[in-house]
């Protein structure tokens, strides 16, 4: 899903001014400064730009790399549909890794070695269904996978919506 110039300006705007509003009031009445423009629009500039460009551009460049030292290996005749870096929640504590979807298999590689879920792979054949799952009823960022032996893994991860559509779509494929 890609954003809109226009939206991501309207947006670093909006959460610009909220900050720097914001800092602008703390500076007025719990340190007793005088009101600044130059602070207010250095606020303003620095906030919204960075934080709406500068940071999603340094993630997704981190990003990148570690998709790229985490290699999952692939059978000759298969094709990779989608991939995308994923944290697995097999109970308490998350594990963070790659997610891979392939015309044959659900694959998961944690990025730390000595995870005890170091490789997961479901097999497109044994998936049940795939659904969204929304952590705490608040955040929608989760996709429950439910194998056909009643397991289920939940993953975290970007554009869930996409993911779950492709998995599902493949399933009925197979």
């Amino acid at each position: 899903m890609k954003i809109k110039l226009k939206d991501q300006l309207v947006t670093a705007l909006i959460s610009g001014l909220v900050f720097a509003i914001m800092n602008s009031a703390v500076d007025l009445l719990l340190l007793d400064r005088a009101f600044s423009w130059g602070y207010f629009l250095y606020y303003l500039i620095f906030f919204g730009l960075f934080f709406e460009f500068g940071l999603p551009f340094l993630m997704n460049k981190q990003n990148q790399k570690v998709m790229n030292r985490t290699q999952i290996e692939l059978t000759r005749d298969e094709t990779v549909l989608c991939e995308g870096i994923t944290k697995l929640s097999p109970g308490i504590r998350a594990v963070g890794g790659k997610l891979l979807l392939t015309d044959q298999r659900l694959v998961f590689m944690a990025f730390k070695k000595n995870s005890k879920d170091r490789q997961k792979q479901i097999l497109l054949a044994d998936i049940k269904e795939a659904l969204p799952k929304n952590r705490l009823k608040l955040f929608k960022s989760e996709i429950r996978i439910i194998n056909k032996a009643g397991e289920y893994f939940d993953f975290a991860i970007y554009e869930r919506d996409k993911w779950i559509k492709k998995v599902n779509s493949l399933r009925t494929v197979i």
